[in-house]
Parts: C-alpha cells; structure tokens; sequence
C-alpha cells in the first residue's frame, strides 16, 4: 500500500479496510506494524503523518525496491526473512546466532529467495563487522550468497553494496573499492553512502569518510549509528571536540541508543575521565541490548576512571571466558593501554589479526591503540593488512 501510494500519506482508514480486511484496527495495532517494518528494513524511511497515516519518504525507488524485493515469497518466508532480519540488527550474540540460523534455513527451503541471501549475507557482515565472527569463511559464504541471488535476481537490491562490504572485512580493498564504485553508481543509497564512508575510515581517511557519513546522515536522519560513526571519524582525525559535539547531539536526539551512549562514555573517558563516568558505563554495559563491544568500552573507561584495579579483573574474566574469542579480546587492547601493558595490548591486536576477524582495521586506527602501532608485534600488521 505504502509503495502504490509513490509517496503520498495512506490514512489509517485505508489501511484498516484493505489490510484488516475490514476488521477492527486500533491505532496502536498499526503503530507496532510500522515500527516491525522500520527495524526490519531500515534503509526504508515510514514517515508518520500526526492524525492522518503514514507515507514512504526519502528515495522512493530504493523504498520500493527494497520493499519489493522482500515480499517476493510466499507470506510465511517473507515473515521469517523480516524477523530474521530484525533479529540480525540487534548486533547481539544470541540475536545474530538465532538469524543466521533462521535465514540459513529459509534459503535452503526457497533458494530463488534472492532478497533473503542478500540479508544472510549483510548479516554475515554485520557479525563479522561487530566482532562475532572471525576467519574467512563467513566471507566465503556471504559471496556466494550474494552469487547465487544475482543468478536469480541481478536487481535484488543490497548485491554490490554487500559485496563490496565483505570485500572491506576480508581486507581486500582494492577490489572493495571497485565494489563501491559500481554500487554507488547504481544506487547512492544511505547505506551504500556509510558503508563506503566506513571503507574510507578503515584505510586512514577520516575526512573523506566524514563526507559520506554526511550524505548517509542527509538521507536517513534517523538512524543514530551514522553520526556515530561521523563522530567516529572526527575522533580519527583528532578533531575530539567536535567528536563529543556530535555525540552529544547524538545522544540527545537517540536516549535509548546504547550504540550511541557507549561510544560518548569512551570519548568522555578519553577527553574528560571522572570517577561517576564509570558507573554509567557499568549501566551501559549491563543493558540486555548491549552491543558486542560494551565489555571492551566498560575496561576502557575503568582505566582510564581511576578503576585500575577493577579494570583489571574484569579483563581477565572476559579472555577466561568460554565465549572470548580473539575478536572480542582484541576489544580490550585500549584498556590494557590505559593500564600500561602495551605488550599484552600488542599481543591481542596480533591474535586478532592471525584469527583474521573483521574489525582488525579499525583497531588499527583506533587512536587508542596509537601507543603500541609501533610495537614489534603491530607494526609489520599494517602491511599485512592494507598491503
């Protein structure tokens, strides 16, 4: 109905007689359907028009395209696709084991399913990007997906996007970059637009990434990891003044982004360390919805808080824990500078990249991770890594 509409306001009475069939709609019932549909398809912007309905906004050929795309399947899959998908951009362990599972499954049960190979390997990447997945199969894995959904499909929108995404994880940026290329070409969407700013960030261009995080931020507004990450990059740049403006404004805009608020308490850490900035990491880092990363801001902030002590427990209870992996370990690294053990700093950066996880890059240009990039064990890395 949204699509059909090209961008003008579907009123709520329409919806009620065409999607409930006639049935009784309450304004609450619509409201929960609106928001599945914006988590689960977050490059599409629903806006709410007060009183009346709600209307596509932003780029209406990417919203139907990707809108499309996804409803290409019989009602059951394309409900499985979109939880799945929702699921996937919680960034959560449980969460992302739960939609790999789920989106391997659809695929094997409806391989002409184009769209939901495309979102089994954005979630691929996604894992991978936040430090739940490691090694160079899930790379592998989500290349073929995106192969066999362009054998299907060629139009499924997301293919050269995610592809030049995992290219990025995998290290290959020369061929990253050509993926880029072709994407941006086709479709200069708000995803397309961060992710290449995320590319640039990776090989030491903060500025260059900053202007894209602009462009992504121009088109969907509303999403609170893009001035994240444009924060992001003016940290990178040493502009961290104007890092914490953004992720002041940030946190303002999102209160309930905890993508937002922990990577604020790590810049305040830095900038401005005081003793009530532990607790709220503590807080941050207790929320069910926690990003993967929390762990490593919380040590960070508690070394450099005057926590020492504490910060140190806490890292050796997260690496003895049955679930650390080298990527999650390697999210200490900053604390374990902050304490003065840049050899065990260099060490977890060094594992990271053995186990080739796909955050390896920005921890390479994290500025906090600047004191050990000349250390024996780091910087022969950085060829390794961008060649």
């Amino acid at each position: 109905m949204l699509i059909r509409a090209r961008g003008q306001v579907v009123s709520k009475q329409a919806f009620a007689d065409e999607a409930w069939n006639g049935a009784l709609m309450s304004d609450e019932s619509l409201a929960r359907c609106v928001s599945q549909l914006r988590r689960a398809l977050p490059g599409v912007e629903i806006e709410s028009v007060y009183g009346t309905g709600y209307r596509l906004s932003g780029s209406p050929q990417v919203a139907h395209t990707r809108l499309l795309a996804a409803s290409r399947a019989a009602p059951h899959a394309v409900e499985t696709h979109l939880h799945a998908r929702t699921l996937a951009l919680r960034r959560t362990p449980t969460a992302m084991q739960r939609a790999l599972a789920l989106l391997r499954a659809l695929v094997a049960a409806h391989p002409d399913y184009a769209s939901a190979r495309v979102t089994l390997a954005e979630s691929l990447a996604g894992a991978a990007s936040w430090g739940l997945l490691a090694g160079a199969g899930f790379v592998e894995e989500g290349l073929a997906e995106l192969d066999a959904a362009q054998r299907t499909d060629a139009r499924t929108p997301g293919i050269a996007t995610c592809r030049a995404w995992l290219l990025d994880l995998a290290w290959r940026f020369e061929e990253a970059e050509d993926a880029y290329r072709d994407a941006l070409a086709a479709s200069p969407d708000a995803d397309t637009l961060f992710l290449h700013g995320w590319h640039r960030l990776a090989l030491g261009q903060p500025d260059a990434a900053a202007s894209r995080f602009r462009e992504a931020i121009a088109q969907q507004p509303h999403a609170p990891l893009f001035p994240t990450m444009l924060a992001r990059a003016h940290y990178h740049a040493g502009r961290l003044d104007e890092a914490l403006d953004e992720m002041n404004a940030t946190c303002r805009d999102h209160p309930d982004s905890a993508v937002a608020a922990l990577f604020r308490a790590g810049l305040l850490a830095q900038a401005n360390p005081q003793p009530a900035l532990a607790d709220l990491a503590w807080r941050l880092a207790e929320q069910p919805d926690a990003p993967p990363y929390a762990l490593g801001v919380l040590t960070y902030v508690l070394a450099r808080c005057g926590r020492g002590a504490e910060a140190a427990v806490l890292i050796e209870a997260c690496l003895a824990c049955s679930s650390s992996t080298p990527c999650s370990a390697a999210l200490h690294a900053a604390a374990c500078i902050a304490l003065g053990d840049d050899n065990r700093a260099a060490r977890l950066i060094a594992e990271a990249v053995e186990a080739r996880c796909g955050l390896v890059p920005m921890l390479l240009r994290e500025p906090a991770n600047a004191a050990v990039r000349d250390h024996p064990l780091v910087a022969p890395l950085f060829a390794r890594v961008f060649g």
